[in-house]
């Protein structure tokens, strides 16, 4: 039942944020049902049982699928489309599966062998896995008879620190460290406060580091981390500083600028303050946990950034830049984006005032096929041909939930539904229509 849509059972019972517990009706009366740690104690269970119960699924003719990256969304790609009967190739640069969950994620966290489970549940689809080498290019791709190609590359740029001093991005520091290619030493200066920055500093507490120190421009209580990663920073010994924004680092001192706590901006969050006062810490390197991005020369070779149209090529998750766009005739794909909220922020969905609908409107919109393609073009500005054969609607207790004066949670469950849409009809179009 889990695998039915969850195709990494291990790796998500095991790092998953499981946000759902916060909304658990449960925690009215004593704490949340602990969906996490069940759903994994149902994979280790029931983990061989499935294994052996997995057959061949017979082949779709004319299509075939390229997967360049091996991370967990090429993983689970492959894994649908092979189960679907598509025959797939991963091609990863790296020496084994796993992306950033095998290669950066500390071994404290999630171990290779947990990882390794959920590969051997996609391979066990007969697909093929290619990795020491990076993927050949869309055209040679295209000469080699795929007919579909899918770009899951996810997001490895580090993001910018602007401070003079010895500054390096976090994912590539902790790849370094966690394949031994990298000495922990001396005081080290985390800057950021999400899970990244968190793992970043945990592993350079762990690793030998004399003293880790937290650096984040606002308070504790608005750090994005998950409270249970910070308490475990806490437990490991990292110092925290709060309300303090870098500035330099040199012989051995990270100089930071002291905050103090304004108005809210759109997040919710406080916005910091600069105060004109300065504090040192003691830091040999800074490690920047800032957030990652893609890497755009890569997008721009297939045409992805800005848009660009690229004949059944797509982009997956991070790597997703493009608009919502697909027609059904032409079969031509303009990146396909899953985490629409976070795009929110690059203006890729038209500001669309829904209050001029009531609520029973949008629930008599979403009964009907029609009223859901007006929804969805309203939403991103674009043609929308709704290709998926199967009945499609709109969740109306997710209307329900955002619905009333709230307009801008409203348009954000809209957003989501349009871009689940269109993954969710992804593999039925490329099994219904052998044409392409």
């Amino acid at each position: 039942l889990i695998t039915e849509k969850n195709p990494l059972p291990f790796l998500t019972g095991t790092i998953c944020a499981h946000r759902c517990q916060t909304k658990c009706s449960r925690n009215f009366y004593d704490e949340s049902v602990r969906i996490r740690d069940t759903k994994l104690l149902a994979a280790e269970k029931g983990y061989n049982a499935l294994m052996a119960s997995i057959r061949p699924t017979e082949k779709v003719s004319g299509k075939k699928a390229a997967i360049i990256g091996g991370g967990p969304t090429g993983i689970a790609a492959a894994y649908f489309l092979a189960r679907a009967g598509i025959e797939t190739t991963i091609f990863e640069r790296e020496s084994c599966l796993g992306g950033v969950p095998r290669h950066v994620i500390p071994s404290f966290r999630i171990s290779n062998e947990t990882i390794e489970k959920d590969i051997a549940l996609m391979e066990k689809y007969g697909v093929d896995v290619r990795c020491g080498a990076p993927a050949p290019s869309v055209t040679e791709l295209k000469a080699m008879g795929y007919t579909h190609i899918l770009f899951a590359v996810g997001a490895w740029k580090p993001g910018k620190l602007e401070i003079a001093g010895d500054v390096a991005g976090a994912i590539q520091w902790m790849k370094g460290v966690k394949a031994g290619n990298i000495a922990v030493g001396g005081s080290i200066a985390v800057v950021g406060g999400g899970n990244t920055a968190m793992d970043a500093a945990r592993l350079a507490k762990r690793s030998g580091a004399k003293q880790v120190t937290l650096v984040y421009r606002r308070t504790r209580k608005y750090m994005p981390a998950d409270e249970h990663e910070l308490a475990l920073a806490l437990q490991d010994g990292v110092t925290f500083a709060e309300l303090a924004v870098p500035v330099k680092q040199a012989d051995g001192v990270l100089t930071c600028e002291k905050m103090v706590l304004g108005e809210a901006d759109a997040s919710g969050r406080r916005s910091p303050v600069a105060t004109g006062e300065y504090v040192d810490i003691p830091c040999d390197l800074v490690i920047s946990a800032v957030g990652e991005q893609v890497d755009s020369a890569l997008m721009s070779k297939i045409g992805a950034a800005g848009g660009a149209q690229v004949s059944m090529v797509l982009t997956g998750y991070d790597a997703a830049t493009g608009a919502l766009q697909f027609d059904a005739q032409s079969g031509s794909v303009i990146d396909i984006p899953s985490y629409v909220l976070k795009l929110q922020k690059t203006g890729l969905f038209r500001k669309v005032d829904y209050t001029g609908y009531t609520y029973e409107e949008l629930l008599e919109m979403q009964k009907t096929d029609e009223g859901i393609r007006q929804l969805l073009e309203e939403t991103t500005g674009l043609p929308v041909v709704l290709w998926d054969e199967r009945r499609t609607t709109i969740d109306a207790h997710q209307i329900l939930m955002s619905s009333g004066k709230n307009a801008k949670k409203r348009k954000k469950v809209v957003d989501a539904v349009a871009a689940s849409l269109i993954l969710e009809g992804y593999l039925t179009y490329l099994k219904t229509h052998p044409e392409g």
